[in-house]
């Protein structure tokens, strides 16, 4: 069986573009080792419309693709926001079909989202209150992106905290802080 070694590199973001660093991260993800061609789902975790959290989440899913994986990219930019009722348990069927399927379906989610106040967006909280699907055993991987000293290790470990309370398995060396 093939395994899986998905390469993500530093992204150094400079308006107008986007440009890859020049360091790389090896991000080995077990749980999916045995599976031929396995679904990741890739979340774009801000509801900015044409943000550089977008541009970052389409370069990790190339990344990812051309390492023998299969990719859905969900863009929570595109959530409508009256999806979000406040009855977390009635969702729509688009957001189900849209949304929550493919992350029920996939064998490892990666998170790109931005630090925000020290931690990720509240829109991403948002949407993740929304998500009906399981996140246990699921490998976990994050690329957070932030201008500060630490990059995005404070938004990484604010949004661990959920997904471990969801029993998602976290891959340690899948934090990558831009």
């Amino acid at each position: 069986m093939k395994k899986l070694v998905a390469v993500f590199c530093l992204f150094s973001i400079s308006l107008p573009s986007l440009a890859m660093g020049p360091e790389c991260v090896n991000l080995f993800l077990p749980a999916v080792a045995q599976k031929a061609k396995p679904k990741i789902v890739v979340i774009s975790g801000t509801d900015r419309i044409g943000s550089k959290t977008l541009l970052v989440s389409q370069q990790v899913s190339k990344i990812i693709e051309a390492n023998g994986a299969d990719v859905v990219l969900l863009d929570i930019s595109k959530v409508s926001h009256s999806t979000y009722s406040g009855d977390y348990t009635k969702i729509s069927k688009k957001f189900k079909k849209n949304f929550d399927d493919p992350i029920a379906q996939a064998d490892a989610v990666m998170f790109v989202f931005p630090e925000y106040h020290g931690t990720y967006r509240g829109a991403l909280g948002l949407f993740l209150n929304y998500i009906q699907s399981s996140f246990e055993q699921k490998p976990i991987g994050m690329v957070g992106i932030s201008a500060g000293i630490l990059g995005a290790q404070k938004g990484s470990e604010n949004l661990a905290t959920p997904m471990r309370h969801r029993k998602a398995d976290i891959i340690g060396s899948s934090q990558v802080n831009i």
